[in-house]
């Protein structure tokens, strides 16, 4: 989908506009990892255009593997991680012996 999304705004800052469909573009027809074609819709739903995959089922809607993946959504986060970086001096105790620290 990204090749696919860098293909289409080349194409709008070449003409000004989005494509009407995808045939417009250079390596069309487009397909996503299930072999789906991608759904392209310009205008969109809130956006200039939607590229969507239908997911494995290829049909709209869906869970897990058959849920649908909008090129405008963001990455799903699996996990965090912190880490505790002093951001000034006041964090860090200057005075501290090695056998004293946690």
């Amino acid at each position: 989908m990204q090749s696919v999304v860098k293909l289409i705004e080349s194409y709008h800052e070449t003409n000004n506009a989005y494509p009407p469909d995808l045939s417009q573009l250079p390596g069309a027809p487009f397909q996503d990892a299930w072999g789906n074609d991608l759904v392209y819709n310009n205008p969109g739903s809130g956006n200039d255009y939607d590229l969507l995959s239908l997911g494995a089922d290829g049909q709209a809607g869906g869970e897990g593997a058959d849920a649908d993946i909008s090129a405008a959504a963001g990455a799903s986060l699996v996990a965090s991680w912190f880490d505790y970086t002093p951001t000034s001096g006041i964090d860090i105790e200057i005075d501290s012996k090695l056998e004293n620290v946690n």
